[in-house]
Order: C-alpha cells, then sequence, then structure tokens
C-alpha cells in the first residue's frame, strides 16, 4: 500500500510538477521551453557568442563563464560536477523577503533548501540560437513570479537580467538581495584555483566605488613564489542598474542575517574573502506590477577602463538600454555568423 506524504499541509505529490518541453515565443525570440525542469537529475549547457564568451552552467544553477580560455574567468573553472555542486556558492544569487498579514516571508528562488516549504514551478528557457538562458520560478503560495537570464553583449560583458513580477490580487511589499558570487579576481589560473584557492582568498581585494556602485575585485598583489614585488594591475569589475535607493554588498557575510531580518549596511571594502557582488533593495509591486535590473559583470579590467566604465556609470543615465542595444547587436552578430555556415538550417 502506498502513503501519502505530507510537506506542511500538501501532499508531496501536489508539489511535483509534470516535466514538458515545447517551443514557446518570448520577447520576439523563440525559446525551448523545459516545465518542472527541477523533477528531472541536473543536466549541463552551455552559451554561445558571437565574440570570445564562453559559459558554462548546470541546469542546478551553479556555473562559470570567462572570455578567451579559463586564464580569463569570471567564475572558477571546474569540471561539470564540481559545477552542479556549487549552485547555493557559485553564480547567481537571489533572495527575497514578501511581506504578508502574517509578517514577512522569506523566499531563495532556485535554492534546494527551500524544496517542499512553497507550492512552486521551475521553468527553463534556451533561445533557439543559443546565446540566452532564462531561470524562472513561479511561488504560487506568495503569488510571486522570479526569473533571471544569462546572455552576453560585447560590449559590457555577462549580462544577467532580472525580472520580479506580482501575479496575485494584492499589493506587496519585497525586500531583495540579489546578485552573484564566488567572483574570480583577474590574475588566477585554474591551476592556482584548485590548488591554492584559499591563498587566493586571503589576497582577494573587493572595493566599492561609492558614487556609481560598482564593484572592482582584484588581489591585493600578484601570487608568486619568488621574493619579489608583483603588482596586480588588472580586475574583474561588477555593477546593477534597475534598482533604486540600493546598497551594495562585497561579501556573503550578511546573507544569513538578512534571512533573519536584518537590515544591511554597505560594504566599502572587504580583504581576503570570496567576492561577491549583491545589490539590497526594497519595493512594492502592485498586481501585475513587476521590477526589472541587471547585474553587469566583466573580466580583465585594466585601470584606464575600470576608470572608463566609471565615467559612463556616472554620466550615462540610460546605461541600462544601452546593454539592451548592445546584446542585440552581439545577436545579430551571432546569427549572421552561424549563417554564413548554413548553421541556421
Amino acid at each position: 500500500m502506498s502513503k501519502t506524504i505530507l510537506v506542511g499541509n500538501r501532499p508531496m505529490s501536489d508539489l511535483l510538477g509534470q516535466v514538458k518541453g515545447e517551443f514557446v515565443r518570448l520577447d520576439d525570440d523563440v525559446y525551448y521551453k523545459i516545465s518542472n525542469y527541477d523533477s528531472i537529475p541536473p543536466f549541463f549547457m552551455t552559451l554561445v557568442s558571437s565574440s570570445d564568451h564562453w559559459l558554462f552552467i548546470s541546469s542546478s544553477g551553479g556555473m562559470t563563464a570567462g572570455r578567451k580560455n579559463p586564464e580569463h574567468a569570471l567564475f572558477p573553472y571546474y569540471t561539470d560536477d564540481k559545477i552542479t555542486d556549487s549552485a547555493e556558492t557559485t553564480g547567481s544569487r537571489t533572495i527575497i523577503r514578501v511581506r504578508s498579514d502574517q509578517g514577512w516571508n522569506l523566499w531563495e528562488p532556485f535554492s534546494k533548501t527551500y524544496d517542499g516549504i512553497y507550492k512552486l514551478d521551475r521553468n527553463l528557457y534556451k533561445n533557439r540560437i543559443g546565446n540566452k538562458l532564462i531561470f524562472e520560478e513561479v511561488n504560487h503560495d506568495l503569488g510571486i513570479m522570479f526569473s533571471y537570464r544569462w546572455t552576453f553583449s560585447d560590449k559590457f560583458g555577462f549580462v544577467k537580467r532580472c525580472e520580479i513580477e506580482n501575479i496575485g490580487k494584492e499589493s506587496k511589499e519585497v525586500e531583495v538581495v540579489d546578485g552573484v558570487q564566488n567572483i574570480l579576481p583577474a590574475g588566477v589560473s585554474p591551476e592556482l584555483q584548485n590548488v591554492r584557492s584559499t591563498l587566493v582568498d586571503a589576497y582577494k581585494k573587493n572595493e566599492l566605488h561609492k558614487a556609481t556602485g560598482l564593484g572592482v575585485f582584484s588581489l591585493s598583489s600578484m601570487i608568486v613564489d619568488r621574493a619579489e614585488p608583483s603588482e596586480s594591475l588588472k580586475a574583474t569589475t561588477v555593477w546593477s542598474r534597475g534598482l533604486q535607493n540600493c546598497r551594495y554588498l562585497l561579501s556573503s557575510e550578511q546573507l544569513n542575517a538578512f534571512r533573519h531580518g536584518a537590515e544591511m549596511e554597505e560594504e566599502d571594502i572587504v580583504k581576503a574573502k570570496r567576492a561577491c557582488f549583491f545589490v539590497n533593495s526594497s519595493f512594492s509591486l502592485n498586481p501585475t506590477g513587476r521590477e526589472e535590473w541587471v547585474v553587469v559583470s566583466e573580466v580583465e579590467q585594466s585601470s584606464a577602463k575600470v576608470q572608463n566604465l566609471i565615467n559612463l556609470l556616472d554620466g550615462e543615465e540610460n546605461v541600462r538600454e544601452g546593454v539592451f542595444q548592445d546584446i542585440s547587436k552581439t545577436t545579430v552578430e551571432l546569427k549572421r555568423m552561424v549563417g554564413l555556415a548554413d548553421g541556421l538550417q
């Protein structure tokens, strides 16, 4: 005789959705959608670019990415099993607090630790050309839908585009912490990260340019085994636009405090900690209302490129629209390149 397993007040069977694949159209593009992808074992994917970007990602959310080769990585370059296992510590991370009549509800989209707490639908979309990937989670209990997508911009780098929408019938107060974690500074080779990761952490220096909200991640000096000075001259940069009245975090040290209801304190500089970039903001969502923002990362930035980026962020009001335009330009170029090789057939 089979037994009905309860999670909270509902049967476990109600929480397990049916896996389904179909083509859908989103934002004037064709995607292949896998509904309830979390009901099948994790699988590995890659995204392609018209430039020198590379990105490997597991359906668990763990990922690695970079430009040219593994020597210029944004996240640690590991084997696929380690990438799959690193979903909670590397790549995208989002924590959301939603206010109800009973108080604040905590929700971490795509985290396995919240399986069974809410009634969720998790869907995965990859566009036909292969340069955009969307993770979508619908929380039916809270009446909130959150999604993020990875894609590329030749000019700006790696773009994480996030959307949160109120699908309920009542207005909601929302507070979000969103960003990327376990960022690699420039100058860390795969061999050094794999064998001396603790030493690499000790050399990390995470700085915030407060006027623009730009995170600059570098090494305090190059890691060498000779008794000679070796200055680190390049950095990884991360910035965000779209949310208002933001606070910025450069590490994951305050995430547990946020989970327990504490307010975030902005971090200006953090040393000898794993590099993260999180943006924290609060807002209200009316029924069918939504908020949208981007988190943009780039590797191997010289001091001149960092200064140019600061000038752009400080002087350009519609820089986010510029990112979207360059994504479209990069996509058109990818289609042109694939078309020249008869790949569109």
